[in-house]
């Protein structure tokens, strides 16, 4: 489904272009990301909940949704990295600073483990990649400082 990994050392993101449907791939060059204002978030999980779990996150007082929104997300907000998820029992949304190495997706534990090894955020998803059927296609990186893609 996705690997998206943040290397806290480096300052990058890393992300892979697979989406599918149950076991079909139907593309390997998906962005996986929206960029709303100076914020970018990195999406895992369903598609069509990306602008929804966002509404919600920014919400100052959010209600608990009538339905599961099935996403989370890696945030850079204000040159910080945030790991965002809604809580399905109360609504509410969660999100701690990331000041350490994270990632989330079906490959997520290949790609802190390639990070653990001495492998650039780059070379984690495609580590992950090499593991995990649901990830893969064109990855891309993002420089937290630079507020940029590099890659």
């Amino acid at each position: 489904m996705t690997t998206i990994v943040y290397d806290h050392n480096a300052g990058l993101v890393a992300v892979d272009g697979r989406c599918m449907t149950g076991s079909l791939i139907n593309t390997d060059s998906i962005q996986k990301w929206i960029k709303r204002g100076d914020d970018y978030w990195f999406f895992a999980g369903s598609l069509c909940d990306r602008e929804a779990f966002i509404d919600h996150f920014l919400d100052p007082n959010p209600a608990k949704p009538g339905f599961n929104l099935e996403c989370s997300a890696i945030a850079v907000r204000g040159g910080k990295v945030y790991n965002c998820i809604i809580d399905q029992e109360s609504g509410k949304p969660c999100a701690a600073l990331v000041e350490y190495n994270d990632a989330m997706g079906s490959g997520e534990e290949f790609a802190l483990a390639a990070l653990d090894h001495g492998k650039t955020a780059e070379d984690a998803v495609a580590y992950a990649a090499t593991r995990d059927s649901g990830t893969g296609g064109k990855i891309r990186v993002f420089d937290v400082a630079k507020m940029e893609f590099i890659k």
